[in-house]
């Protein structure tokens, strides 16, 4: 696979439908620490709730990058609540069609294709994308971890920033807690 070629190219969204779960499954378990991974019925009824917000970057038929997004009614800075944001929630739980806040609820891009910036173009095309979608939308929301760098790097260099901590949220195999950071950002970023 060309990762110069990735690094470099204008990224091409399409949305993930269920003959997609096995590869979201791999670039999932190349993200993240098993102790963070969503499982396959996660993705399943994320795909089947919101297919807009369930997308793709490919080399051909190869997803190298997914997203998943929720739209919530919250407005979270009048405060925000951990269980929103608990791995392996259910979409169902808290995604509205008319919801305000964009909630990026998963990012996670292929480790061939990390450190030459194609993970930052991921993310502003994907959140490009769902804001031209949906104009009612008045915010974006994520969670990151305290330690993921590179990840914070790409969000604050968006335009977000971050409005709560969320002290031992992770809990990592290695079983030293770590923070979870909520950052946000308003439409116009």
């Amino acid at each position: 696979m060309d990762t110069a070629g990735i690094a470099t190219q204008e990224v091409a969204l399409r949305t993930a439908g269920a003959a997609d779960l096995d590869r979201i499954m791999v670039l999932e378990a190349a993200g993240f620490d098993p102790a963070h991974q969503e499982d396959r019925a996660v993705y399943t009824r994320r795909i089947a709730a919101f297919p807009a917000g369930a997308l793709l970057a490919c080399d051909g038929n190869n997803p190298w990058a997914c997203l998943f997004a929720e739209l919530w009614e919250e407005d979270p800075a009048a405060g925000v609540n951990a269980e929103w944001f608990a791995l392996g929630h259910d979409i169902y739980d808290r995604h509205r069609p008319g919801g305000r806040t964009l909630y990026i609820a998963s990012m996670t891009v292929a480790p061939f294709s990390r450190g030459g910036g194609a993970g930052g173009r991921f993310f502003a095309a994907c959140v490009d994308h769902l804001l031209r979608a949906h104009p009612s939308v008045e915010r974006v929301l994520l969670l990151v971890n305290e330690n993921w760098q590179p990840a914070r790097r790409i969000y604050e260099s968006q335009g977000f920033a971050g409005i709560a901590r969320l002290p031992g949220f992770f809990r990592p195999d290695s079983g030293v807690p770590e923070d979870g950071i909520v950052m946000m950002r308003p439409r116009a970023g």
